[in-house]
């Protein structure tokens, strides 16, 4: 049996960069070419400070880039930097983590719950927030990300960027209602811990089979952030291959068995026009399938994918203490949810789910 089904993968439609001649503009504005003026010169200084933001866009300042963005951003500073690592080994982080969560939830006057997860003599939590009609027995889209980081890793992209993600998806799908209630929930002891890991979504999935939870699709986020047009700046597990060797898309990743929800989600994700979107249905066996949370609800007989901008595959500071803020795309970040906001408005309708 082959190990890999067919790679997916769209372009978003975004439009490639317009050059201009910047001698061309300022003769359009009636400078001269031979003798230009003071203001001409000055003209042409602001020229070259647009273009060079342009052309390099991490170089600039983030926070201008729009008030998502900006939101994205200070959560992930707060959780990078205030908090920095997040694990067992720093006493009281993921506590902190925590209610950090549980305050920008309870700020948008959701309901807000937690989870006790024991770690020998130590008790940590998973955050759940349920949006409006999620009562037992009714089906929902459930979303995750893990709040906690290896050890000696500020973790920005693994994985501040996807729990900044989930607070700004709940912001922007709690405003209105839809036919189908949407659930979110921040995982601890995600990273591999002695010999197992994603031990806070192995006790969340449990439980909700235990309670006959009826989950159309787990999507979870790991690793949104990091963004580059560098060639050749994307690499594959062997011996996947991907369509793209430029880190500049987001992925979605799930099991053969999951194929169809694959293609479904990448062809709304492409739709979103966003981003370039890439996707990838694999035998759980390959390198980086069931790296995340979303592999405990596999093992648990519910649907789920993975989002993520590839980490190790793309990002030189995946897991080590580079993993700072400043080198994340937060422009490219806030394309993310946003597209991510019309899979889940769409995943969400009444329609049953095609299998």
């Amino acid at each position: 049996m082959a190990l890999l089904t067919p790679i997916f993968s769209r372009e978003s439609g975004v439009p490639e960069r317009v050059s201009l001649s910047l001698q061309s503009l300022l003769c359009r504005r009636g400078f001269s070419k031979s003798k230009p003026s003071a203001i001409a010169r000055i003209s042409l200084h602001l020229a070259l400070g647009l273009w060079f933001c342009a052309a390099l866009p991490g170089w600039c300042a983030q926070p201008i880039a729009g008030e998502l963005a900006g939101r994205l951003q200070r959560h992930v500073r707060t959780l990078a930097v205030d908090i920095g690592e997040r694990s067992l080994a720093r006493k009281g982080s993921l506590q902190r983590t925590a209610s950090y969560v549980e305050s920008c939830w309870k700020a948008l006057g959701l309901v807000v719950a937690t989870q006790p997860v024991p770690i020998g003599r130590t008790v940590v939590e998973n955050v759940e927030c349920r949006l409006p009609g999620d009562v037992p027995g009714r089906e929902v889209v459930l979303i995750g990300a893990h709040y906690d980081t290896v050890r000696g890793c500020p973790g920005a992209d693994d994985n501040a960027s996807g729990i900044a993600a989930l607070l700004e998806l709940t912001r922007l799908l709690a405003a209105s209602p839809r036919p189908l209630p949407v659930r979110f929930v921040a995982f601890t002891q995600e990273e591999k811990l002695l010999l197992t890991g994603h031990l806070g979504s192995r006790t969340y999935a449990r439980s909700a089979r235990e309670r006959g939870d009826r989950i159309r699709l787990m999507l979870s986020l790991d690793t949104l952030g990091f963004y580059t047009d560098a060639p050749l700046s994307q690499r594959y597990p062997f011996p996947a291959g991907g369509r793209s060797r430029t880190g500049d898309f987001l992925g979605f990743i799930t099991r053969t068995q999951d194929e169809r929800w694959l293609e479904r989600v990448c062809a709304l994700a492409s739709s979103a026009g966003q981003l370039p979107v890439e996707g990838i249905a694999a035998s759980e066996e390959l390198d980086g399938i069931a790296w995340s949370d979303h592999a405990s609800f596999w093992d648990q007989g519910y649907s789920a994918l993975m989002v993520t901008d590839t980490a190790m595959f793309r990002n030189p500071s995946y897991h080590h203490p580079a993993d700072t803020p400043d080198t994340l795309d937060f422009a490219r970040l806030a394309r993310a949810v946003r597209l991510l906001a019309q899979v889940v408005e769409a995943v969400a309708s009444p329609a049953p789910a095609s299998r």
